[in-house]
């Protein structure tokens, strides 16, 4: 059995800058769009909706007019329009509002004046729940700092609300069609990862363990003080052996699964509760602390240990997280199978 551990430095994320103009493409001469112009009260009813979610759609187009009003004057108050936390916008998932804020507001400067027009005829209005979905296509008129003259950009967007009509989604409607593709993997593996938790949750270790490739290994990383450490094991046993308190964790973490996000956490709280599966698009845990940890002289590492390291990386595809156990575990399909490839303990630890 080949055991190997190194410290694990806090991996930091760059936060992707963009101006939050809702465009997908440029036209040479803007849509002939006259209803668009219409004031939002005068939306024409859909018959197709009742009346509590024709008062919504009513409500939820006027909170769009006034937040793209506030666009154009370039002044924004995030509070007024976003939920305390932001699902998605744009790529990135799970961001307070503040931060969604600091976003569209980084991209004030570069605009000189902009008109964003909304097309009510495209309107598609649904209801899930106590959330609200609304997608529509239309226009913006902006000139740029450096560009000769105005542009016409057309957009089609996506946004869902909460009962309160705040924002917790918004993006492009061809990204939340893609997002809905994409959660095929997390269908299919649901099943699979649900056997293995429960047989986890029952110490059958030997069920369990053929979760486990025989050539990847099983890597957990936990933080027993100043820095993480990383473990190759080839059995849930051994977890156990190092972390004793695992068994606990290890019973109960049987539960049902939600095709979500992954919640945020404060190191106090998590934005929500329960067990979570989603897609992962990159993921660089292992490799990239090694070579920080290689810089700095605190540890060396065979080309093989990075090649093994590169290869568990690149087969890692979704990302589960149990809030009650504060534990998030990394898994990938091979061949056809469905493997747990990490148990991360680290990744909800804010101890020093």
């Amino acid at each position: 059995m080949h055991r190997s551990h190194f410290p694990f430095l806090p991996i930091i994320l760059s936060l992707l800058f963009f101006a939050c103009e809702p465009t997908t493409q440029q036209q040479e001469n803007p849509p002939q769009t006259d209803s668009t112009d219409l004031p939002l009260d005068t939306v024409a009813a859909d018959p197709s909706l009742s009346d509590e979610a024709t008062a919504a759609q009513e409500a939820i187009v006027a909170r769009l007019r006034q937040y793209y009003d506030d666009l154009e004057n370039k002044q924004l108050d995030e509070s007024q329009y976003f939920a305390p936390v932001v699902e998605v916008f744009y790529s990135q998932k799970n961001q307070s509002r503040e931060k969604i804020g600091q976003i569209i507001r980084s991209g004030f400067e570069n605009i000189i004046e902009r008109k964003i027009t909304m097309d009510e005829r495209s309107y598609r209005f649904s209801q899930s729940g106590d959330q609200y979905v609304l997608e529509f296509e239309g226009f913006t008129r902006i000139r740029r700092k450096g560009e000769n003259g105005e542009k016409t950009e057309s957009f089609n967007n996506r946004f869902v609300f909460n009962s309160d009509y705040q924002i917790i989604e918004y993006g492009p409607a061809l990204q939340a069609k893609n997002m809905e593709r994409m959660a095929a993997p997390q269908e299919a593996a649901v099943a699979d990862i649900s056997r293995f938790l429960q047989a986890l949750s029952e110490l059958d270790f030997e069920q369990a363990d053929s979760y486990i490739h025989p050539e990847l290994k099983l890597r957990f990383i936990t933080r027993p003080g100043a820095y993480d450490v990383i473990y190759e094991l080839t059995s849930l046993k051994e977890v156990i052996e190092f972390s004793t308190w695992m068994k606990d964790a290890f019973q109960a973490m049987d539960c049902e699964i939600a095709l979500e996000a992954m919640p945020q956490y404060d190191c106090e709280d998590f934005s929500k509760e329960g067990c979570f599966l989603d897609e992962v698009k990159e993921f660089d845990r292992l490799v990239s602390n090694m070579q920080a940890l290689s810089e700095a002289e605190l540890n060396s590492f065979t080309q093989g240990q990075m090649n093994d390291a590169v290869e568990v990386q690149q087969a890692v595809q979704l990302q589960f997280a149990n809030t009650s156990q504060t534990t998030a575990m990394f898994f990938g399909n091979i061949d056809g199978k469905w493997y747990l490839l990490i148990i991360d303990k680290a990744l909800y630890d804010c101890s020093a």
